[in-house]
């Protein structure tokens, strides 16, 4: 593996990306122009994003910690800084951004976006991460995430704002108050499984046995992916002899397709695709292929916070306002938008404005405004 752990992990995050991309631009495109079929199969290999993306966030953070564990306080300091700024200044322009698709699919314009989710992770991953021991996060998240779909299974609320509060922290398949929602805590516990990962794979380049990193993500991923196919085709077994159906909370939980609240075979299933990916990644850092293709991942991986932002700008506001008609060759047309992304997120890298996007750290405007005017 090449020596920069980091660098796998801001190329996994980058890589993530490029499927959140996708996943946004079919969402109106295709659906608009009614080609499901399509639409179906861009979703179905977009579902990956998500669990990857908050798996190796988590990583991150695990990994921080473990490298920093004397000096952990500015750390967290700037993780509690990057999710304030993603749970208010962030959801405003994402919110705002969002509205042209959200008029023209839907009107409801009540939305918890997965960035909202992030940057919740971030601020409680960073409070709790070196007060909870890896064995106890373990625990932890697997209690809290069975603890979520026992919850969902449990009746509807009367009260509409309990109602919302439910399907906010932990999904809902009866409330209509959003028109999309990620709750907090079944994805808090994939994060909260990422940490240990990521504290792992400090201790393996430590020890001087970085080789392990990519047998860990590849074991990861292999017996996920076998246990998500494993209960997808117990509840298909399960299905045919009518003893579940898929409309109901516990077809859900072993539905591929269930994403939110996510459902047990879609995260094992996904995350583990994730992993594998992380594991091709390493392939090629290593041998040093495609260096342009890695340095731009790993780019938007460390610039994600201003990806998530402009990506839903372009998808989400430019191509629904100028709504282009549709045409065979649109993967061409979504490469297109793709590069334009990932190049004005190099630009922004490149110019350091990483640095405005905070809460805690405000000064910071005031001072490069002074040196600006001198």
């Amino acid at each position: 593996m090449s020596g920069n752990r980091l660098k796998v992990i801001d190329a996994g995050r980058g890589t993530a990306m490029l499927f959140v991309f996708l996943s946004h631009f079919v969402e109106y495109y295709l659906q608009y122009h009614g080609q499901l079929r399509a639409l179906k199969i861009c979703w179905d290999i977009s579902m990956v994003a998500s669990p990857t993306f908050m798996l190796i966030s988590g990583m991150m953070l695990g990994y921080l910690f473990a490298s920093h564990k004397t000096d952990f306080k500015p750390i967290r300091r700037k993780y509690i800084d990057r999710g304030l700024f993603l749970i208010t200044i962030a959801h405003v322009v994402i919110w705002i951004s969002f509205l042209p698709l959200v008029k023209t699919l839907h009107g409801n314009f009540k939305v918890l976006f997965i960035t909202d989710i992030i940057g919740l992770s971030l601020i409680v991953g960073a409070l709790i991460v070196d007060k909870v021991p890896a064995l106890y996060r373990v625990i932890f998240a697997v209690v809290l995430y069975s603890f979520t779909w026992w919850f969902i299974a449990q009746d509807g609320f009367v009260n509409n704002n309990a109602e919302m509060l439910k399907a906010a922290f932990f999904g809902s398949f009866d409330c209509n108050c959003f028109f999309d929602v990620f709750p907090f805590f079944p994805w808090f516990s994939l994060y909260l499984m990422g940490t240990v990962f990521g504290e792992q794979m400090y201790r393996y380049k430590s020890a001087g046995s970085s080789e392990k990193i990519a047998r860990m993500f590849l074991r990861i991923g292999i017996v996920s992916i076998f246990a998500g196919i494993f209960l997808i085709l117990a509840a298909k077994y399960l299905l045919s002899h009518g003893m579940i159906g898929f409309s109901n909370k516990v077809g859900s939980l072993f539905a591929h397709y269930q994403k939110n609240p996510p459902g047990l075979a879609y995260l094992l299933f996904y995350g583990g695709c994730g992993m594998i990916i992380m594991v091709i990644l390493d392939k090629i850092i290593s041998r040093n292929l495609f260096p342009g293709f890695i340095n731009s991942m790993e780019i938007v991986g460390k610039s994600s916070l201003f990806a998530f932002m402009f990506q839903y700008f372009i998808y989400f506001t430019v191509v629904v306002l100028i709504n282009p008609p549709f045409f065979y060759w649109w993967p061409l047309f979504f490469c297109v938008t793709a590069i334009l992304i990932v190049l004005v997120v190099k630009f922004w890298y490149e110019k350091g404005f990483n640095q405005y996007l905070t809460i805690l750290n405000m000064p910071i405007w005031k001072f490069n405004t002074k040196s600006s005017d001198n």
